[in-house]
């Protein structure tokens, strides 16, 4: 019977030394796993931190979308969207942005352009919103075709078309920003300055971002704006594009994330 109990409690001391072992074991690779889960928490927390830096200048709404998409871990769609003056199809500015966000942002941003060889009238009545609403953009960064409608539209119309655009994109999608921008400086034009100086008073008066990257060219009445435009002097050439790309990321990338 003595011998009986003695077995008995040796089997007990090696089951509870087995089972020690493997609680010890356990709680250790839990630990780990929770450290390294902390670990991988505070870098996904660093790392949103820096891109919501990058992202510092963009209205309020579309920061507050890009916080709530990276937690979501799902990308934030920017649509480039205006007329033939972006020169999208010619490896106009919307090329040069695109890589450089690309580049910043990585597949937390997707980046989109739709061009359009009309004016804003033409553009409304062919319910071409459609196609902008169908990218499902969170922000648009729009060139409302101010130059198209130089001498076609006259300002009272442009301004309703703009209206109606957005009006339109955002029944379908409320989220979606507006960013208003003008198309690039003629020189020594008469009416288009003020046309474009009407266009970013709209956007005030409307509480609509303007990106006003105007302030980065010439004096469109100085002989060095020729040098950026094309020998029509109505488009932008390759060195327009490129003071046009870089302020448009200046914009959009804020401080040292600009590769």
């Amino acid at each position: 019977m003595k011998k009986f109990i003695v077995i008995l409690l040796g089997i007990a001391c090696a089951i509870t030394l087995v089972f020690g072992n493997v609680h010890w074991k356990e709680q250790i690779e839990s630990s780990v796993n929770s450290s390294s889960a902390a670990k991988r928490n505070a870098e996904d927390r660093t790392e949103e931190e820096k891109l919501l830096s990058y992202a510092s200048n963009w209205p309020k709404e579309s920061k507050r979308l890009y916080e709530k998409k990276l937690q979501e871990k799902k990308p934030f769609t920017i649509l480039f969207a205006g007329s033939k003056a972006m020169a999208a199809n010619e490896n106009g500015w919307p090329v040069e942005v695109k890589e450089q966000l690309a580049d910043v942002y990585g597949d937390t941003v997707t980046v989109k352009v739709k061009q359009f060889d009309l004016n804003s009238m033409e553009f409304v009545q062919q319910n071409k919103q459609q196609v902008l609403i169908k990218e499902k953009a969170d922000m648009i960064i729009l060139e409302p075709f101010t130059l198209a409608d130089n001498g076609e539209v006259n300002i009272k119309d442009s301004f309703d078309n703009i209206r109606r655009i957005i009006q339109d994109v955002k029944e379908s999608k409320n989220d979606t920003t507006f960013i208003l921008q003008p198309p690039h400086p003629l020189y020594q034009a008469t009416y288009y300055p003020q046309q474009v100086e009407d266009l970013k008073n709209f956007a005030k008066e409307n509480k609509l971002a303007y990106l006003d990257h105007w302030t980065a060219w010439p004096d469109p009445n100085s002989e060095e704006m020729l040098s950026l435009l094309a020998e029509d002097r109505e488009s932008v050439n390759a060195n327009g594009h490129e003071l046009w790309a870089e302020a448009i990321e200046e914009f959009l990338i804020e401080g040292s994330a600009k590769q």
